[in-house]
């Protein structure tokens, strides 16, 4: 009687074990497919980010040699009134 509660004792817990280690494989599935989805969208978010970087840096650049260049302009066309004063970048 003994021997037979520990056969049925010893197959309930393989049935668990198996059990157990599917899920557990299953759980492992998941995070891979979730840990790939969530790689990709940081990569998706990186790009995005160095492309407003290098958009912001164009801009700036451009927007500095408009200013200069209108600073220019606005100096040499008061050279005709001393008593007005303007940050010139000329460097005559």
């Amino acid at each position: 009687m003994a021997d037979e509660t520990d056969g049925i004792a010893h197959d309930y817990r393989l049935v668990n074990i198996n059990k157990l280690q599917q899920r557990l494989e299953d759980e492992r599935d998941r995070r891979n497919n979730v840990s790939k989805k969530y790689h990709r969208g940081i990569n998706i978010v990186n790009v995005i980010q160095n492309v407003l970087v290098v958009t912001s840096i164009g801009l700036n650049a451009i927007g500095l040699g408009l200013l200069s260049t209108i600073i220019t302009i606005s100096n040499n066309s008061s050279n005709n009134n001393p008593s007005s004063f303007t940050w010139s970048t000329d460097s005559n």
